[in-house]
């Protein structure tokens, strides 16, 4: 084996991963790469031996792979507890299995296995899955996007300048002028209006 192979197959290792072992960079440790610089000193080509500053440069790049991996998750650590106390939208995954958004005040931070989680009203959400933040002011609008897919009675004016009630299911959220209103079979309605609200499975 050349200086060059026995080099380029280590490097290869810990950027690309291995597909025998199925293992990831942030799965990659130092014994490791330890026992496969030790797997190529064995099998390299003794006429042509690697040198020594090679390991040693390819250790340094480990150690510094290994640093940034370490920031990275401090700086989502962070990111994380200075998201406490405001109010967050967030992706999630419903009974039926569609994606739909989601919103309320997060209460506190939980890591777990090298993951961070926001605690939002009793629910662990991954850090990745939050799409947006605000100050605790605009937590209405956060509770709007919770309605996304159920079903709520409003209070609305007909045209003979009437008060009714009115139901329907909450399509979508749409933010105007800083306030959020719902999207209920077309129909916008002020969350102020809002007198009821149910899950879609449960209305007849």
């Amino acid at each position: 084996m050349s200086n060059v192979d026995a080099v380029s197959s280590t490097s290869n290792y810990y950027k690309s991963g291995s597909s025998s072992t199925n293992k990831s960079n942030s799965d990659l440790q130092f014994e490791d790469f330890i026992n496969l610089l030790a797997s190529e000193l064995k099998y390299q080509d003794p006429t042509d031996p690697v040198s020594s500053t090679e390991y040693v440069a390819q250790m340094a790049q480990f150690s510094s792979l290994s640093e940034m991996e370490n920031i990275h998750s401090a700086m989502d650590s962070v990111q994380a507890y200075d998201m406490i106390g405001k109010s967050v939208i967030y992706q999630a995954t419903d009974s039926t299995g569609e994606t739909v958004l989601k919103g309320g005040t997060v209460d506190s931070v939980i890591t777990s296995n090298g993951t961070t989680y926001l605690s939002v009203g009793g629910e662990l959400v991954e850090l990745s899955s939050v799409l947006k933040t605000a100050n605790t002011d605009k937590i209405a609008n956060s509770e709007a996007y919770s309605l996304i897919g159920k079903t709520v009675t409003y209070q609305t004016v007909d045209s003979a300048g009437k008060t009714t009630e009115k139901t329907g299911k909450v399509d979508s959220v749409v933010i105007q002028d800083g306030t959020a209103y719902l999207s209920v079979d077309g129909e916008l309605v002020g969350l102020s209006s809002v007198v009821k609200v149910a899950d879609s499975s449960s209305s007849s």
